[in-house]
């Protein structure tokens, strides 16, 4: 078998990561025949731990690439195809040789779109999420998930917006107990101030300067905040894709390091 460039093959992130209906460029080979993808780390159910699974199944438009060995006359150059169609990807693990995961890519105009995956894109509640025991926070994110896994940023970000307003005056009242008696007057003022707040934004806004990197790393809340603020009505699709991500990520974090504190 040819050996194909690094640079050439379907990246790993793109396979381990990329939303379905997402495009991509990529940097495609010459011939379609070269079309591989890299090896990915994935959880495997039969060994119960994340494995690294290799490559074993490449098709494009049904035909098995590694049918046998491609031969050309030592004179012959072959031109760069334009390669479209679908491109179907199946992997194995390396430990047990038994789980599989497999891809359907759609290739066209020099992009690569996912627009199938086995097993589906996981949406399980994080455990910050589940130890909230919020049925309702439990339901919104899972849906957030779905239709961040489908590619629908608009959709994913309003759920997971929803979440930030139906929390945030909790995770604020016990990021009241992290802070030193001589300044805890002064959070108690901003917290009346937030208690008769409507507007998610205007509550972060209140706090977003007294709770300093000491109390909350990274200053979580203003990254939320400046989320918040852009809003999704001028934004694309794809825009809100990245902000639901993002805001999912921050969210997640910021119960994480309240637990974390509450509990040292």
């Amino acid at each position: 078998m040819k050996k194909v460039s690094q640079e050439n093959k379907i990246k790993a992130e793109f396979l381990e990561k990329a939303n379905l209906y997402r495009k991509e460029n990529c940097n495609l080979p010459d011939y379609h025949g070269d079309l591989i993808g890299e090896n990915i780390n994935s959880y495997c159910k039969i060994c119960q731990s994340t494995q690294t699974f290799i490559l074993s199944a490449p098709f494009f438009e049904g035909k098995n690439l590694w049918s046998g060995p491609k031969s050309f006359h030592s004179s012959y150059v072959p031109h760069k195809e334009n390669i479209s169609g679908f491109l179907f990807l199946g992997y194995h693990c390396a430990k047990c040789q038994q789980e599989r995961v497999v891809f359907l890519i759609k290739i066209s105009d020099e992009k690569i779109e996912k627009i199938g995956q086995y097993p589906p894109i996981d949406i399980s509640l994080p455990y910050e999420i589940e130890i909230l025991k919020d049925k309702t926070i439990e339901n919104l994110y899972k849906k957030g998930k779905i239709c961040e896994s489908q590619s629908y940023g608009i959709g994913s970000f309003a759920y997971y917006r929803r979440i930030v307003e139906l929390k945030i005056d909790e995770l604020l009242e016990k990021i009241k107990e992290f802070f030193p008696i001589e300044k805890k007057e002064a959070y108690d003022k901003c917290m009346k101030e937030v208690r008769k707040e409507k507007n998610v934004e205007k509550k972060i806004e209140i706090v977003k300067d007294v709770i300093t990197d000491k109390i909350i790393q990274n200053n979580l809340l203003k990254n939320i905040y400046t989320l918040l603020s852009i809003g999704i009505h001028s934004l694309t699709d794809e825009e809100c894709l990245a902000s639901a991500q993002s805001l999912r990520e921050l969210m997640v974090l910021l119960i994480k390091q309240i637990e974390q504190k509450k509990n040292d």
